[in-house]
């Protein structure tokens, strides 16, 4: 559920070879890092949104790239990324 003032997408990619997030993140080619497995579409404020997904065994990073209405930085800059690990 986007229960903030804004919207938000959901982008998932698996890390491949070891790579780390801060490696990931420092990089401009992010296909030779990692491989995009899903996501959710641009939402707005108050959507509910599921996403079932099979998440092969890795780690993954979750993000946003949608622009921040006032400054216009993509989420992930202002920190709207997570790490996943699935065993």
């Amino acid at each position: 559920e986007n229960t903030g003032k804004q919207d938000h997408q959901v982008r998932i990619e698996r890390l491949l070879n070891g790579t780390s997030v801060r490696t990931w993140l420092t990089t401009e080619d992010h296909n030779t890092m990692s491989e995009y497995v899903g996501g959710i579409a641009r939402m707005g404020t108050g959507a509910v949104v599921y996403l079932p997904m099979r998440l092969a065994p890795g780690t993954y990073v979750i993000y946003c790239l949608v622009p921040d209405a006032v400054t216009r930085a993509p989420h992930i800059e202002k920190g709207m990324l997570r790490e996943l690990t699935v065993r």
